[in-house]
C-alpha cells in the first residue's frame, strides 16, 4: 500500500491474538483512522517497541549509512543450455516445463547429477536440504551460470528461520569457501577476498546489534533480502572502525559506542536479543 496522506495508525498490537483470539498475524494488527479532510505525516516504520524506533533513527541518520542488503544474494542457477547439451532428459523434469534456473529446494532429489562425492576438480560444491537436513552435493561448475560470489569467501544462512518473533536466534550461519554453491533453501552474504573478511560478517550477524535491526521488518520466518534494509552495511577489512578480532560481545559493545545509543537502549538490546 502507498502512502496515503488522510490515514493515521492510532493503535498498534504485535499480538494478533489480542484483536482475533483465532488468528495468527505475524505481522500483527494495526488499527487506522481515515478522515478525507485531513492530512497525516507519513507513517514511516512502525514498531510497538520505543526504543527500536529510537535506534532505528539513530542508524539511519548516522554518516554514510548503507544497508547491507547490497550484499546479499540469493540461490545459484543452472546454465540450462550447457545441462540440456549433456542430460537432455532433465528438461522434462526440471520446474517450469524446463525453464527453471534456480537451484530449488528439492533439486538434490530430482537429478542425478548431484553426487555425494567430487569427482573432478571442476566440481563445486553445493549445499542444500534433504528431508530439513543440511546436506553437501557436488556438480561440475560449468552447468552453473556465472554468480556474483561463488568464487569468493561469503556467508550462507538459511532463507526461512524461525517465527520471526524478535530477538530469536538466526539458524546457524556459516562461513562458506570459494566454489561453494548453495540452493534456494539458502541465502547468502558477501563476496570477499579473504576469509578473514567472511569471518568478521559473521561474527557482525551473531551480534546482538545486527539482530536488532533486522528485527525491524523481519516478523515472519522469511528472511528474504528485504527484511535486510535496515541493517547498516559495516567495514569488514583491516582498515574498519571496528575490531572484528574481538569476540562478539565486544563487537556489540563497539557497535553500540558507534551508533551513540544510551544505556536504556542497550539495556533493552540486552534483554531482548538472545546470545549467539
Amino acid at each position: 500500500m502507498g502512502f496515503v496522506k488522510e490515514r493515521l495508525v492510532t493503535q498498534y498490537f504485535q499480538n494478533s491474538f489480542e484483536v482475533f483470539s483465532e488468528v495468527d498475524l505475524k505481522g500483527g494488527v494495526a488499527i487506522t483512522y481515515w478522515d478525507k479532510n485531513q492530512k497525516f505525516d507519513k507513517i514511516g516504520v512502525f514498531s510497538s517497541h520505543e526504543y527500536i524506533n529510537k535506534i532505528l533513527k539513530k542508524v539511519l541518520n548516522f554518516k554514510s549509512f548503507e544497508a547491507i542488503d547490497n550484499l546479499i544474494y540469493t540461490q545459484n542457477k543452472f546454465d540450462l543450455q550447457r545441462l540440456y547439451e549433456d542430460h537432455e532428459d532433465y528438461e522434462k523434469i526440471i520446474g517450469s516445463n524446463g525453464r527453471e534456473k534456480r537451484l530449488t529446494t528439492s533439486i538434490f532429489s530430482q537429478l542425478p547429477i548431484f553426487t555425494e562425492k567430487s569427482t573432478s576438480i571442476t566440481d563445486v560444491e553445493v549445499l542444500g536440504l534433504i528431508r530439513n537436513i543440511r546436506i553437501t552435493r557436488y556438480l561440475p561448475i560449468k552447468y552453473l551460470e556465472d554468480h556474483p560470489n561463488l568464487k569468493f569467501h561469503k556467508v550462507i544462512l538459511p532463507k526461512s528461520n524461525g517465527t520471526g518473533k524478535f530477538g530469536e536466534l538466526l539458524s546457524t550461519p556459516l562461513v562458506a569457501k570459494p566454489k561453494k554453491a548453495y540452493t534456494q533453501s539458502f541465502i547468502s552474504i558477501g563476496a570477499f577476498k579473504n576469509k578473514r573478511e567472511a569471518d568478521a560478517c559473521l561474527k557482525y550477524i551473531k551480534s546482538k546489534f545486527l539482530r536488532t535491526m533486522l528485527g525491524v521488518l523481519k516478523v515472519t520466518q522469511d528472511n528474504n533480502k528485504d527484511v535486510w534494509k535496515y541493517v547498516p552495511l559495516q567495514n569488514f577489512t583491516k582498515n574498519s572502525d571496528v575490531d572484528w578480532s574481538k569476540s562478539v560481545q565486544e563487537i556489540d559493545l563497539q557497535l553500540y559506542r558507534k551508533y551513540n545509543l544510551t544505556e536504556e537502549e542497550i539495556e533493552f538490546i540486552e534483554e531482548s536479543i538472545k546470545p549467539m
